[in-house]
């Protein structure tokens, strides 16, 4: 099951499928113009055995996104996840979070990193300066 994803956040298993390629595409041009140009320079390089580094900065890059926009694209990404068998969607978001409200942008960066790292693998180099700049100057969020 190589489209099933899974995040463990202290004692909840999180899954997630991995979009089909068009979606990722469409994610990624959401998430574009949502930060302005800097998402092609969030991520590093050579993304294999990154995820520990990349997810605290996706979180806090998410923080940094227009208030107006950032609820949509965050319930649309986390109604994605199952929890237990159950998705996170719009009827159980307020509820689940509302006791587990630290998992929201962890969960929200681990779909990002999930659905787009395999195409941004190969998109630049500039990558990897970016993330350090961001790393630097941002809480650290997991």
């Amino acid at each position: 099951m190589g489209n099933v994803k899974t995040l463990t956040i202290e004692d909840r298993e999180y899954t997630t499928v991995i979009l089909p390629p068009i979606k990722a595409v469409m994610l990624h041009a959401r998430l574009c113009s949502m930060f302005g140009g800097t998402i092609g320079k969030i991520l590093p390089k050579d993304l294999e055995g990154q995820q520990s580094a990349v997810l605290p900065v996706i979180a806090a890059a998410l923080q940094g996104v227009d208030a107006e926009k950032l609820p949509g694209l965050i319930v649309d990404l986390i109604g994605q996840v199952k929890l237990g068998g159950t998705s996170l969607d719009k009827t159980v978001f307020d509820k689940h979070f509302s006791m587990y409200g630290a998992d929201i942008y962890p969960l929200a960066a681990w779909v990002i990193w999930e659905n787009v790292k395999s195409f941004l693998a190969k998109s630049g180099g500039g990558w990897s300066s970016v993330i350090q700049e961001i790393a630097s100057s941002s809480p650290a969020t997991m």
